[in-house]
């Protein structure tokens, strides 16, 4: 009891505070967004407003927190327990999922094609943080939705093959997913009908063989 009471303490005193997260400034992020705010953005966009500055700006700063959680994560401690920007993710991880999705095609001669936008590349770069943090809480989360993560990245990829951002970052959450994760979200990531991308089927062979 005394342990468990020593790694709590050592946890809480580790854990970055979510308020200087979000206030600090930084050379290449927004700056001035509060954790509400962030988190409000997130919820209230859509697959056709997810391109756009406001929730490219929002995914950067929910990014750094949670990164910043992560590294902070002390090992030994209860892993169901979830610092605020890991949990906020884990209870939003189907509303996060669905931001990866390219808005419906209207149809017609003078359709837009869509785009691909910051902030669906910080999603991938915020799935890849999650899956990294080895916690059935989060695994369990991202295992659930469906399409599964790694589905929506190799969709993106068909339509924005020429992105090497977009590969970087789908590759990445593809491995982790399918080496690091649980044995849940890497047989949610192996289901269904959809095939990988070439370009990611190719540069992962050697690590699945």
């Amino acid at each position: 009891a005394a342990a468990r009471k020593k790694a709590a303490a050592a946890a809480a005193a580790a854990a970055p505070d979510i308020g200087e997260i979000f206030s600090a400034r930084h050379e290449t992020g927004p700056e001035g967004l509060s954790f509400d705010e962030a988190t409000a953005t997130l919820l209230t966009a859509s697959a056709e407003t997810a391109h756009g500055v406001a929730a490219a700006d929002a995914a950067d700063a929910l990014l750094r927190a949670a990164q910043a959680e992560v590294d902070a994560l002390v090992p030994g401690t209860n892993p169901k327990l979830l610092p605020k920007a890991l949990k906020w993710c884990s209870t939003n991880a189907a509303a996060l999922c669905s931001l990866l999705d390219l808005p419906a095609a209207s149809g017609g001669s003078g359709a837009v094609r869509p785009t691909l936008g910051l902030a669906r590349l910080r999603l991938l770069q915020l799935l890849v943080t999650l899956v990294s943090a080895k916690r059935p809480v989060l695994s369990s989360a991202l295992a659930a939705c469906q399409p599964p993560p790694a589905s929506r990245a190799a969709t993106l990829l068909e339509h924005f093959a020429a992105a090497s951002l977009l590969q970087v970052a789908a590759l990445a959450l593809v491995r982790a997913s399918l080496l690091g994760g649980s044995r849940a979200l890497r047989e949610a990531t192996l289901s269904g009908s959809w095939a990988f991308h070439h370009s990611v089927v190719a540069a992962l062979a050697p690590e699945l063989a």
